[in-house]
Parts: structure tokens; C-alpha cells; sequence
């Protein structure tokens, strides 16, 4: 192992360790106005509340209200989850099972205090902040050599805690506590160390994460070192904070209050200041890396810019696969249905939850970092994340991609795309390719013009967007009739895939709105239950293919397309295939958008006798939903859904979850209201028709089916497949396993039970020569691999 260079004592010395300075930090909860405190930011209110607090609370909480026999009330992890009436309800009957007592003060009185208390651990960046903030900066970046360890806004140092969203996530109190009193609190995953290897050579940084067996540590290059203890000589860790506990004296005291100043304005989505791309680390994620994914590593939420999902990994092989055994599990406090498909790149893993990211020792699930947005009002599932350079890319659920340096968890940028308030929200995962990446939107079962963006992996900028609803004017607008078409719906919350030699990309769009009744929007609705092939450089469409016009069934079309080159009539064709929620599997030439195929994916289909030779389905009369329902197949989950196939090049098969299943359809001609939850109205389960799920396995070159795995279950799972070179399908089923079976014939060859449903897709990577399978479920991620000696 190269030798790393030492860490100069100056360097460590000006180590600012912010001590609460943790992303995951909680912020106080959205309250109703009717919750607001009447008094909250009233100067006079608050000093009146301190005064009060002095002589009814202090005794306890101290007279600054940072402790005593009572909690400390300034680092604010209790008080920012209870809203104004919350926090003044607990002060005036007290906490049971406490010492606290009731309080016999007025509510006019008890409303003072709580804007006092509130004011102890209110974000800095919410209220003004004496002292000079350009001067601050100056001397963060300069005489007071802060950036050398934190990095603000893309710029400065690795060993030290990011401070880009800082103003938001803490108090004025506590910036200056961290300045002069570092010791006060020391930081979980900055602990300065000194590690020396096997070889004699040195890392100096600090330890994210070490335990008897594994040391994860960070050193100030922003270089990940992923170890194990044994073959150390030694690890020192410090015992102290790496930051001078002299600044008070290094500093003036107005030095001291510019550079709070200077923090107290740091705010990710609110702040000014431009970000700054940090130097590149020695191993990026370039897009030539993603081309050839799969490897060793898993790149792109598919796999591949393909979506085969196909891995090379022979190491598990059905002569094996029996000895697969669990290698680690890794719990997530804050998830309750993981939609994840994580991504590996230098034996780092990085897993989404909602508006958050893990990134992960994929040898053995030991936490590197976490990253969590709490300024996001909306909580949605998340599919999972994006590489490219030394960036991870996520998206939160009201929109806004965020670009995080993927070694350190610093934030690098966060671009808002969308917004809420026209109906949109974000679940998937963004698509690199190249300089720029790509994100769609949610939202359609309610109400909103979907769209495609494609934005600069460097700066956030917007390069182009397409809508998916054509606007009043624009060719495909007149098969809308008069309908408002900025709430038609047509969402884009699956990620697309990419022909590099054509330059395009696919993508898939959701259905019309209102879902289940078209009176309103009589025509085929483009480009609605569709998959667009747009230019990857301008945004424009190439070629367009709609799988179900005038789509009543809220069928989407979010499924992935697949691109194989495959024969078909004697030629082979670039060809697109599409397992489709309405039952048919299609085959289509992908560099022109002709259909050549289509077959059935499922045995119970009554809505459409067939695909005619232009691609339109051949419908069956009087199958819209109606007042009084309508028994229709597939049902409303669709024979196919987002869970994601895969393509084996060996066997030439694609493996498909697929779900045999009717509903009964209801409709109603209301008025529709956006952005209210209607959708004009459902499809419920017929108790008598229990439905199954079926991997199926088809043949792209006749489209017909090979074999078939049937599942037992309730009909809940949301499960995909990957398949790989050692003959071996993994899938999720619909009783909460980990399945493999022999991708040429499907014959059964071992699972594993997780006891927790599962709606996410399986994958597998290789580190240090040691195969991995992992699948996330609802609250953990599992991940499996052969026996010692195996």
C-alpha cells in the first residue's frame, strides 16, 4: 500500500469540529397556523420569556438553558421536533415520569417562555446575526484556516464536518460554543486517527466508522480508506476534538462573531454564494466506467444504460448458489418501505430512503456517512441514486436534485426542478450520462404536466425539458380535447435508458388524469402510457410509441425498456422491449420507434383481443370503468409494473415479474380537483379472484413464453430480478424471500426469508474478489454472499 502523506499538524490544528453539525439533525415539524406561537419572534415577548425562564426554569435547565439537572435545552434535538403548541402544552403540565412539574403561569406567560426556549435552538439562519459575514468569510477561508478541514458550498477541506446547510441546523448558541469550547461536544465520524498498515504505511485523517474488525477512515485528500483491523499495526484515535481549544485567544472577539456571522448565513436551499467543484478524486466514476457496468461494481439504478440488469459475475453459480449465506444487514431507523436499488462504486455502497442517503462499506455495511435533508416538507419513497464523478446524485421528495461528494457526504449543490405547489413530488432515481443528469417527476395521479429535465452534474444548471403533455398549440395537444393540460398528468417517476450510439434516450410516462374516467379528455392523450426517445444533447423528440392510448385503467407505461440487439425476420434489429402494465409485451425498433411485436405477457387479459399491425391495441367494447364497476384484466397493479426486469445475453431470455389478476373498475364523471387526491375513482380486488404472481421467462426473438416460477403471496410484492453469468436469476417474490433459480430452465436453487415485505430490486457486486447479492427490504438492506471456503 502507497504511503499517505502525513497530515501537517497546522492542518489539524485549525480542525473546526462543529460538534452538532450532522445533516441528520431534525427540524421542528410544519404546525398549523392555529399551533403558532402568537409571540414567537416578538423582541419583547422573548426577553420577557427569558427572564421568566430564569426564575421558574433555570434552576433545572441553567440559566442559559444549557443544563443542569434538567436537559440541555440550546442543542435543540427534543425541542425542533415539537411545534409552538407542543413545546408550550409540555411546560405547562410538565413531562411525566420526570422531575419537570406542571406550571401554574398564565398562557400569555407560558407563550413568552416558549418564544424564549424557541429562540435557544432556533436555526441561526432564521433571525439576525450580529457581526460582518463577508469578514467572517474572509477568515474562515483565510487567517483562521477553517476551510483547511470544512468544506462550505463545494470548497475547503474533507476532515472536518460540512458546514454548506449549517445556519439551518443550528443555533447561534452552538456555532459560537463550537468555536471557543470544541471539546464541549465531539462529532461521531471525525475522530482524528492515525493509522499504520501492514506495510508500514501511514494514513492520517479521520475514522468514520471503525469496530474490532473493520476500520473505515477519510483522509484530507477526500480519499476513502476501507480496511481491516487485523493486518493493522496500529490505529491511534484521538480522544480530543482536532480543533485548538484557543481560538478565543487566536481570535478577538469580533472575529469570533464575523465567522458566526459567516456560518448563521449558510443555508443549502436558501443561502447565496455560488458552489464550488471541489478537485476530482483519483477514482471518479466516469461515464465510460457506466458503459461497461456491471462489473465488479453496479453503477447505474438498472445496471447498465441498457436496463439488462445483467451481471458478468460468475463467482455464485448454480453449482453454489446452495451455500449463499447472509453476509451483514444494515438497519435504516427512519425507513418503513425501502424502494431502493443501491449503487456501488469502490467498494462503497450508497442507498436511498426518503430524502436521504446512506453510503455504506460494502464489505460489510458499516456506515461511511448519512445525508439527510429535513427542509423537505414531502416524504416519498425513493428508488434510489446516481454516479458520476466524484458525485452521488438523489432526489427529494419535493423536487430538488441534490449533488453530494460521494466520499465525504459533503453537499455540493441542490437545484430545485420543480415545484410543489403545481402538483409535483420526486421518488426516482436521476440518470447520469455524461455532463448532465436527468430526473422526471411524480404527481400525476393527482394533477400536473409531467416532464423530463436533463441538468449540469456540475453547477445544477437546467439544459433542457420536455413535457410529456404537449402545450395548446404544440402537435398532440389537439388529443386532449379541452382539457386543462397542466394537470393531465403523464409523469416521468421512473428513471429512462440510453443508446450511447444513437444519442437517445427512453423514457417511460404515466398515465392520463384524471386516472380512471376520460370524459374530459376525449382522444389518445399524448403522450401519455408512452415511451419517448428523446436526443440526449437538445431534449427533442425523435420518435414517440404509446402503448395505451386514452389510458382508463390507470395502466402507466413505467416500466423499464430494455434495449437488445435482437433478430427478428431473419435481420437484427436495435430493439426496445417493453413488458407493459396493460398485459402485452412489446418489441419495438428503438431507432425509429416502429412496431414490430407484441405478445402476451399474462393469460388473464380481457380488455383487448390483441395488438394490430400499427401497434394499437384491439379493445374489447364497453370495458371503461363505470358507476357501478367493471370486472376488467389485468387489474389496476398492471401484468407488469416498475419493477425491473432483466436480459441474460447467454441464454437470450428476459425475465419478467408478472401478475396474473382482475379488478373490478369503478369511475365517476365529478368534477376533477388537482392536487386533491382524486382520481375519478379505482380498481378494488375481487376477494374471489386471488391473484399470483409469476418470473416469467420470454424469448425477445418470438416473444413467447419459456418457462414460469409461480410465487406464493399476498399480491404485494414490488420486486425486480437481475440476472447473471453464473446461470442464476435473483429475484424478490411475493412472501418476502430472496430467490435464485437456474435462469435457463427456472427450476428452483435457493432463498433466503427476510420477514419484511419487499418492493425493491436485487444486485450484485464484487469486492476484493468476494461476490455480494443484496436486496433492500422494507426497513433493512440485506446482503448475502458464499461461505468461507466456498
Amino acid at each position: 500500500m502507497r504511503q499517505i502523506a502525513l497530515l501537517s499538524n497546522v492542518i489539524v490544528a485549525v480542525a473546526l469540529i462543529f460538534a452538532t453539525a450532522l445533516p441528520g439533525q431534525q427540524r421542528q415539524r410544519p404546525d398549523r397556523p392555529e399551533d403558532r406561537n402568537p409571540l414567537r419572534g416578538d423582541p419583547k415577548a422573548v426577553l420577557a420569556g427569558g427572564t421568566l425562564f430564569s426564575q421558574s426554569c433555570g434552576g433545572c435547565h441553567g440559566p442559559t438553558g444549557e443544563g443542569g439537572r434538567g436537559p440541555n435545552l440550546v442543542d435543540g434535538r427534543a425541542i425542533r421536533r415539537l411545534n409552538d403548541r407542543e413545546l408550550m402544552t409540555s411546560i405547562k403540565k410538565g413531562v411525566p415520569g420526570t422531575d419537570m412539574p406542571p406550571s401554574a403561569l398564565p398562557d400569555d406567560k407560558l407563550w413568552q417562555i416558549t418564544a424564549f426556549v424557541r429562540g435557544l435552538s432556533s436555526p441561526a439562519f432564521d433571525g439576525p446575526v450580529a457581526g460582518d459575514a463577508g469578514a467572517g468569510a474572509a477568515l474562515f477561508f483565510g487567517k483562521a484556516g477553517c476551510s483547511n478541514c470544512h468544506m462550505v458550498r463545494g470548497r475547503g477541506g474533507f476532515l472536518g464536518p460540512d458546514l454548506a446547510n449549517v445556519g439551518q441546523l443550528r443555533s447561534e448558541a452552538l456555532l459560537h460554543e463550537s468555536i471557543v469550547n470544541p471539546n464541549r461536544r465531539l462529532v461521531e465520524g471525525f475522530q482524528g486517527a492515525s493509522i499504520v498498515t501492514a506495510d508500514g504505511g501511514k494514513i492520517e485523517g479521520v475514522v468514520k466508522n471503525s469496530n474490532n474488525y473493520s476500520v473505515q477512515a477519510l483522509d484530507a485528500k477526500g480519499e476513502l480508506h476501507l480496511l481491516d483491523r487485523a493486518p493493522l499495526k496500529s490505529v491511534t484515535l484521538r480522544a480530543d476534538s482536532p480543533m485548538p481549544a484557543d481560538y478565543a485567544k487566536r481570535l478577538s472577539r469580533e472575529e469570533i462573531q464575523n465567522v458566526v456571522a459567516y456560518l448563521s448565513r449558510q443555508s443549502v436551499r436558501n443561502g447565496t454564494g455560488a458552489f464550488v467543484s471541489p478537485e476530482t478524486s483519483a477514482s471518479p466514476v466516469r461515464f465510460e466506467d457506466i458503459r461497461r457496468s456491471p462489473n465488479d461494481s453496479w453503477l447505474t439504478y438498472a445496471g447498465d444504460y441498457q436496463a439488462q440488469r445483467h451481471s458478468p459475475l460468475t463467482q455464485i453459480n448454480t453449482a453454489n448458489v446452495k451455500s449463499l449465506a447472509p453476509a451483514w444487514t444494515y438497519h435504516i431507523d427512519t425507513a418503513r418501505k425501502l424502494e431502493a436499488t443501491p449503487l456501488v462504486a469502490g467498494g462503497v455502497m450508497y442507498v436511498t430512503n426518503s430524502n436521504e442517503i446512506h453510503a455504506l462499506d460494502a464489505r460489510n455495511g458499516r456506515r461511511i456517512w448519512t445525508y439527510r435533508d429535513d427542509q423537505s416538507p414531502v416524504q416519498r419513497v425513493n428508488r434510489g441514486a446516481a454516479l458520476l464523478g466524484d458525485r452521488v446524485f438523489f432526489v427529494t421528495g419535493d423536487a430538488y436534485l441534490v449533488a453530494l461528494h460521494r466520499k465525504s457526504g459533503a453537499v455540493l449543490w441542490q437545484k430545485k426542478y420543480a415545484d410543489t405547489k403545481d402538483g409535483y413530488s420526486a421518488t426516482l432515481a436521476p440518470l447520469a450520462i455524461k455532463d448532465r443528469v436527468l430526473v422526471g417527476v411524480g404527481g400525476g395521479d393527482s394533477g400536473m404536466r409531467g416532464f423530463v429535465a436533463a441538468l449540469s452534474a456540475s453547477t445544477g444548471e437546467e439544459l433542457w425539458r420536455f413535457y410529456t403533455v404537449p402545450a395548446k398549440g404544440e402537435p398532440g395537444s389537439e388529443t386532449w380535447a379541452q382539457f386543462p393540460l397542466q394537470w393531465a398528468g403523464a409523469g416521468t417517476w421512473l428513471s429512462g435508458t440510453y443508446d450511447p450510439e444513437l444519442n437517445l434516450v427512453y423514457w417511460t410516462t404515466g398515465n392520463p388524469w384524471p386516472d380512471f374516467y376520460g370524459g374530459d379528455r376525449k382522444g389518445d392523450n399524448l403522450y401519455s402510457a408512452s415511451v419517448v426517445a428523446l436526443d440526449l444533447g437538445t431534449g427533442k423528440l425523435k420518435w414517440h410509441f404509446q402503448f395505451t392510448p386514452h389510458d382508463t385503467h390507470d395502466w402507466d407505461a413505467q416500466a423499464f425498456p430494455v434495449l437488445v440487439d435482437t433478430e427478428y425476420q431473419g435481420k437484427m434489429r436495435k430493439a426496445l422491449l417493453h413488458p407493459n402494465r396493460n398485459g402485452f409485451l412489446y418489441l419495438l425498433d428503438r431507432t425509429t420507434g416502429e412496431f414490430l411485436r407484441s405478445t402476451r405477457l399474462v393469460d388473464k387479459l380481457t380488455w383487448a383481443t390483441g395488438i394490430d399491425a400499427k401497434g394499437r391495441p384491439i379493445e374489447v367494447p364497453d370495458m371503461d370503468p363505470t358507476a357501478g364497476g367493471k370486472r376488467v384484466c389485468p387489474s389496476v397493479r398492471g401484468a407488469a409494473n416498475w419493477m425491473s426486469p432483466s436480459y441474460n445475453p447467454g441464454t437470450g431470455l428476459l425475465y419478467v415479474p408478472t401478475l396474473e389478476q382482475c379488478d373490478i373498475y369503478t369511475g365517476s364523471a365529478k368534477q376533477p380537483e388537482p392536487m386533491q387526491g382524486f382520481a375519478g375513482t379505482g380498481g378494488e380486488h375481487i376477494p374471489t379472484e386471488p391473484g399470483q404472481f409469476f418470473l416469467r421467462a420470454f424469448d425477445p426473438k418470438t416473444g413467447q413464453r419459456i418457462w414460469e416460477y409461480p410465487m406464493t403471496g399476498p399480491t404485494t410484492t414490488w420486486a425486480g430480478t437481475v440476472s447473471t453469468a453464473g446461470g442464476l436469476v435473483f429475484f424478490g417474490d411475493d412472501d418476502g424471500q430472496l430467490v435464485a433459480v437456474d435462469a435457463r430452465t427456472g427450476k428452483y436453487l435457493w432463498h433466503y426469508y427476510m420477514g419484511q415485505a419487499l418492493s425493491a430490486s436485487p444486485i450484485t457486486y464484487s469486492v476484493n474478489g468476494k461476490q455480494y447479492v443484496t436486496i433492500a427490504a422494507a426497513t433493512d438492506v440485506f446482503t448475502f454472499s458464499l461461505g468461507e471456503g466456498r
